[in-house]
């Protein structure tokens, strides 16, 4: 226990207990979800949220990395309802979803469709700019709203960046991870993007504080967070 809260930077008492809250609180979500039983075998059927793509394509650059990071990690069998969406919206067995081929699967879920709306969420999905949308896109643009995102694959996701085990993502992790994509300026942004704490690098810390933050509700995400006061504010306070 810290004797004179003088000597610690508000700042940075600020990031601790807020990422130990994020952290906190996905865990109870993540044992609640556990206790409900598989999220996806409950539903009879899984369709393709216009909505819910839209808000993974708007997502920063890194939060996209490590959600299609996240998907190159997950066994088939844990997704059986969206790899038999995948399937079925590739109508032509190609293993991957032509623009074409998204617009159909839109259409099946609404007949009113705006196809530049389409486009634009193509473009916002097909990461590798190939014109072709892979599982492993497909994934990770459905990972959020379809409850895949847990601490174990984040960690999971983490590790696999982080190849060296330092603790954090550096610079240079992400350029690996790009490969021939690479460019300096875009992982600068990256980097950027989730480094609360201003160190040039993303822990495991600022990781779920990046994942679990959504920037229009901000705090709400956080779970328990102290009040003014000194007092303890959660969701049933609101």
């Amino acid at each position: 226990m810290v004797e004179n809260d003088d000597e610690v930077a508000p700042a940075t008492f600020d990031q601790q207990a807020r990422a130990k809250n994020i952290k906190r609180h996905v865990q109870k979500l993540v044992n609640k979800k556990k206790a409900e039983g598989p999220i996806l075998t409950a539903q009879p059927s899984v369709k393709i949220d216009m909505e819910e793509v839209e808000r993974y394509t708007k997502a920063g650059f890194m939060k996209k990395t490590i959600l299609l990071t996240m998907a190159n990690t997950m066994d088939r069998g844990d997704v059986p309802k969206l790899r038999e969406l995948f399937l079925k919206s590739d109508t032509e067995d190609t293993g991957t979803i032509t623009l074409n081929e998204l617009i159909a699967s839109f259409r099946r879920v609404s007949p009113e469709v705006d196809v530049k709306r389409v486009e634009e969420l193509f473009d916002g999905i097909d990461r590798d700019k190939s014109g072709h949308i892979h599982y492993a896109e497909f994934l990770a643009a459905l990972a959020e709203s379809h409850g895949l995102v847990t601490l174990d694959r984040l960690t999971e996701a983490f590790d696999r960046i982080d190849t060296d085990g330092k603790g954090y993502i550096s610079h240079d992790d992400l350029k690996n991870i790009l490969g021939k994509d690479y460019d300096k300026e875009t992982v600068d942004k990256m980097i950027e993007e989730g480094d609360f704490k201003k160190n040039n690098k993303i822990d495991y810390e600022e990781l779920l504080q990046l994942m679990f933050t959504d920037p229009v509700v901000g705090d709400e995400l956080a779970g328990d967070l102290p009040s003014p006061d000194g007092a303890r504010l959660s969701f049933e306070d609101v």
